[in-house]
């Protein structure tokens, strides 16, 4: 629930912010302008629901600024005017206007706020019916565009009436895909359908260029959705280009959309199997615009044009940065119009996995242990999202192999190359995990390998070292006992001191002191 304020006199909106309970009341945000123009730019800026406005400003009056909302478009807004005069002309405009309510100043914010939660219930029925009708078209899009077939059209058009899907023959229709090219790095827990949808139904709302009929995750794709978009027009090019600029500023991620045929009623169920076809058959840039208008008569090479001979002539090690090169100029040497055969990126995943396999066979390691983590997981995963993403799990591809095989070539065991690492990290946060991912294994598997080589468990040598250091300084600076826990990677000092005690018999503080003493 978004809430604007605007008046002229700092004093009243100061008052309103500090003596309503806005939280309370239900508000998300609550914006302040001193004047229209300042208004109307937040009005673009965001989706307001409530607008409270004094009428008499400078710089133009609170039923202007109404009259330019409901001009606008902003038909869902409610107002709230103060005002000092009863005055029936302002009375009169503002009921024209389809203002909520006319409020005379002096404010008695404990009757205001009567007022304010009657309007917020208003706007909370208005959006449960809204939501209402809309849930019931997201679901009956959702059902004939998950696998559009034309050949349903007319079973589509009788559970429209049945339905009372609100649709329009001259309305324009228009099946978009997009996608978020993510990192592994990201936060892979957030809600990005959930952000994603919300910026768009904000966009909408601040645009009215479009609303949404349907919004869906597709399947067998990572973060890729499909929309359906209705429009009064069938020139839309710039609307989906400055779309595409407000999503890539907004998550500062490439965003990449491909835009299907503007379609009529009749025509959305092709169009829509058509655009599915092409993202089945073709993988283009994560930061790109698309539209299939543009890309009539497509031929791609799907098959590699000089892969074969040169790729098995390679077979060590020092030579996997060639298996890059050769990828990326295949890759790159078929790309038509920003786009690539999704067939032509299978075959050469294919012929790189099994050419690395064979090496690392010759060399006795378990291929599918030495990808069993998330990371492989996730960028296997989105492999064929984006051309960028299939070079990202090439590089990761061949890095890991050449680095296992470099780790293995070296004269330390798994033991000594975890107990170096820990060594030169000891004030870091050192998990299981940390150290399984270092040597390519699982961390119940690096606990058995590691207590065979060494004799003790991995958390024991950690705490070892650390108790060490800990005593080296306490007895050698003069840093105080909670920074020397911090800096040992111990956030709680209760248990750095239990630790302590237990490694040692006696606190730090009796540590300390007994050498101190002596």
């Amino acid at each position: 629930m978004n809430i604007l304020i605007v008046d002229d006199d700092r004093y009243i909106i100061q008052a309103l912010n500090e003596k309503i309970n806005w939280q309370h009341i239900g508000a998300r945000q609550v914006f302040c302008a001193s004047n229209i123009q300042q208004a109307k730019q937040l009005l673009l800026q965001h989706s307001i629901d409530l607008l409270i406005s004094d009428i008499e400003m400078p710089q133009g009056s609170g039923l202007e600024l109404l009259a330019w909302i409901r001009n606008e478009g902003y038909s869902h807004t409610q107002a709230i005017f103060l005002t000092n005069y009863a005055d029936f002309n302002y009375a009169q405009k503002a009921i024209e206007l389809q203002s909520f309510d006319y409020y005379l100043e002096p404010i008695d914010f404990e009757k205001f706020e009567l007022v304010l939660l009657k309007a917020i219930q208003k706007i909370k029925r208005t959006h449960s019916v809204s939501e209402s009708h809309t849930l019931v078209e997201q679901n009956f899009w959702y059902e004939y565009l998950r696998r559009p077939s034309p050949k349903h059209y007319e079973q589509m058009v009788a559970d429209m009436k049945i339905q009372q899907i609100p649709i329009q023959h001259t309305t324009s229709l228009f099946p978009i895909t997009l996608s978020i090219h993510l990192d592994y790095t990201d936060d892979l827990s957030a809600s990005w359908s959930q952000e994603l949808r919300q910026q768009l139904e904000e966009y909408s709302a601040k645009t009215g260029n479009f609303t949404i009929a349907s919004f869906f995750k597709l399947a067998h794709f990572s973060e890729k959705y499909f929309l359906l978009l209705k429009t009064s027009t069938e020139s839309c090019s710039s609307l989906f280009s400055n779309l595409h600029s407000f999503l890539q500023t907004h998550f500062q991620k490439p965003i990449q959309i491909i835009v299907g045929e503007a379609s009529k009623l009749p025509s959305i169920l092709t169009h829509s199997k058509e655009l599915h076809d092409f993202l089945h058959l073709y993988c283009g840039h994560a930061h790109a615009l698309y539209q299939l208008s543009q890309l009539k008569q497509l031929e791609l090479t799907s098959e590699p044009v000089s892969l074969a001979s040169a790729f098995y002539s390679i077979d060590h090690r020092d030579k996997f940065d060639s298996f890059q090169q050769l990828i990326y100029k295949e890759q790159t040497q078929s790309e038509k119009e920003g786009l690539s055969s999704t067939q032509l990126l299978k075959t050469l995943y294919f012929n790189l996995t099994q050419k690395v396999g064979d090496i690392l066979e010759q060399k006795e390691i378990q291929t599918h242990l030495l990808y069993q983590n998330e990371e492989h997981d996730f960028l296997q995963e989105h492999l064929y999202n984006s051309i960028e993403a299939f070079h990202n799990y090439i590089f990761y591809y061949i890095k890991t192999a050449q680095d296992y095989i470099q780790l293995i070539e070296s004269n330390q065991s798994i033991s000594q190359i975890v107990m170096t690492y820990i060594d030169h990290h000891i004030d870091e946060e050192l998990t299981r995990k940390t150290l399984a991912d270092l040597v390519f294994l699982s961390p119940d598997y690096l606990a058995k390998i590691f207590k065979q080589e060494t004799g003790t468990t991995l958390i024991h040598y950690i705490t070892e070292q650390r108790i060490s250091l800990a005593k080296d300084l306490l007895v050698h600076s003069e840093q105080n006992i909670y920074s020397i826990a911090n800096q040992l990677g111990y956030d709680n000092y209760s248990y750095f001191s239990k630790i302590f005690k237990h490694q040692t018999g006696l606190s730090p503080i009796e540590f300390r002191k007994s050498y101190t003493q002596s």
